[in-house]
């Protein structure tokens, strides 16, 4: 009873023993029309999925939120300090702009991977600053752990400028490492 350039799908037979076809021009408009040998034909149950499937996508969304803050509220709250280190690279005029601009952030890149190592962490905590060492642990697998979470380095494209944020439960500790991590870069970056 269909056209030619209709797509005609038939369907299982639902709890009634009924027949159900579904007719529609495209796939993402397959489930346009129901014919069945009843004249009052309806998709039982499908207006009900539709109204409880919002339900669960809001559901879902609540609980995310709610797991969310529990999680933020249980975290500790950490105080940052921030220092901006801008790379210089003396190479004379010999060079064009461009070329000193990529040397400069291939540096900082360089710098901003160092600031992780063991070798990093002991020039800092041995640079003169008040840092409480009895907040990272002994062992130093732990201890590489605990500072990469407690600094973090980040490279501004195109401007060679090296971002270093300390983060800590206490602010004068947090400005204190932010510190003596600028120190150490900037006094021993030439080893």
């Amino acid at each position: 009873q269909t056209s030619a350039c209709l797509l005609t799908v038939v369907a299982p037979r639902d709890d009634f023993g009924h027949e159900r076809i579904v007719v529609g021009r495209h796939f993402s408009t397959m489930f346009n029309a129901c014919i069945d040998t009843d004249p009052g034909c309806v998709w039982p149950g499908k207006r009900q999925d539709l109204s409880n499937g919002w339900r669960i996508i809001v559901m879902f969304g609540l609980l995310g939120l709610v797991l969310s803050l529990i999680i933020s509220f249980i975290q500790p709250l950490r105080y940052s300090s921030t220092a901006r280190l801008l790379i210089l690279q003396n190479i004379g005029t010999s060079v064009d702009a461009y070329t000193a601009s990529r040397s400069e952030e291939r540096i900082a890149e360089n710098l901003s991977t160092i600031v992780f190592t063991s070798t990093f962490f002991d020039q800092v905590m041995n640079a003169g600053f008040a840092i409480d060492e009895q907040s990272f642990p002994v062992e130093a697998s732990k201890r590489r752990r605990v500072w990469q979470g407690t600094v973090s380095a980040t490279v501004s494209r195109g401007s060679g400028l090296l971002t270093i944020s300390a983060y800590h439960q206490d602010i004068r500790q947090a400005e204190q490492i932010v510190r003596a991590v600028a120190v150490v870069l900037t006094d021993r970056v030439g080893e």
